[in-house]
């Protein structure tokens, strides 16, 4: 079964992505990314309080109801109890609901895994489940950056979890995490796909805090698919898709011509010949090269 596609919508509050210099997006553009989106059969939209006024925007579309939209909650930096805790999350989670003008969500992630790790981590974390069975969302789940961020955590009452993976980062085939999650019963969701505009750049676009080894490593990427006559942008698709145990792919854009882009190059995704170029060879191991949260030992 082919993936479901899920819109990221940081761009949509905020100033997103280490390629992109565009300026953030208004509310006349969003509203008509998100009619094509609907048009064009993308299923979830991906969001965060933490993204700005991202979610509000969304909800003065008016088109909230045509996808599965997923949430994400991040604890604040300071926590005095337990109570104060669970006030400032509800509030949060009721601001949510409010802004995209919906009743409920499709899913409640925690945006950081060490979240679960503090003091009252696993008491928020019964709490929450409380919360979805009174349905104020279908499934709950986790966004991760590598393995370890699962470790000590009660895998089996998440629903959902969101980690990185492309062609460039592999990890997450080689740990054999997907098909570990798939017999628990979690939907995997995929983002950082383009690895924020990188993958899909040339080398004048490459940012200059990176390696001279990756840009190096990027630019044989690019020529093979030169040769082979064939782009980025459907590499990168083509990749996650015709990986098992997957429910959603989390895209990001720019602005509008960008979502139809991809959304023509995902129409077309099983033109790609993977019988020519083998992608699974240009995997990049330097974990402080693929984890955006470790690109500022760059610069």
């Amino acid at each position: 079964m082919k993936p479901n596609l899920c819109l990221g919508t940081a761009q949509f509050g905020m100033h997103y992505g280490v390629t992109n210099n565009q300026n953030r997006l208004n509310s006349e553009q969003i509203c008509s990314i998100l009619k094509y989106a609907t048009n064009k059969s993308v299923v979830f939209l991906d969001t965060a309080q933490s993204y700005g006024n991202a979610e509000e925007l969304i909800g003065l579309s008016s088109l909230s109801e045509n996808f599965k939209i997923i949430s994400k909650i991040t604890f604040p930096k300071r926590i005095l109890s337990l109570l104060e805790l669970k006030e400032f999350l509800e509030n949060n989670i009721k601001n949510t609901l409010f802004n995209l003008n919906v009743e409920s969500l499709e899913g409640l992630l925690f945006h950081n895994p060490s979240d679960l790790k503090t003091q009252y981590g696993m008491d928020i974390l019964n709490w929450i489940l409380d919360l979805k069975r009174n349905g104020l969302f279908k499934r709950i789940g986790i966004s991760i950056y590598s393995e370890e961020d699962l470790i000590g955590l009660p895998i089996d009452k998440f629903d959902i979890v969101q980690l990185p993976l492309s062609i460039y980062d592999q990890r997450f085939l080689r740990n054999k995490i997907i098909p570990f999650l798939k017999d628990k019963n979690i939907a995997v969701h995929v983002r950082s796909i383009f690895l924020q505009g990188i993958i899909l750049g040339d080398n004048n676009a490459f940012p200059k805090f990176l390696s001279k080894e990756f840009k190096e490593h990027h630019s044989r990427f690019i020529n093979t698919l030169k040769i082979q006559n064939t782009n980025s942008i459907l590499a990168a698709l083509n990749f996650v898709k015709n990986i098992d145990n997957i429910e959603a792919i989390l895209f990001g854009i720019s602005n509008f011509q960008d979502l139809k882009e991809i959304l023509l190059a995902w129409e077309n995704v099983d033109s790609f010949d993977k019988s020519k170029i083998d992608l699974y060879k240009f995997s990049w191991n330097n974990i402080d090269e693929l984890d955006p949260r470790k690109w500022n030992v760059f610069i």
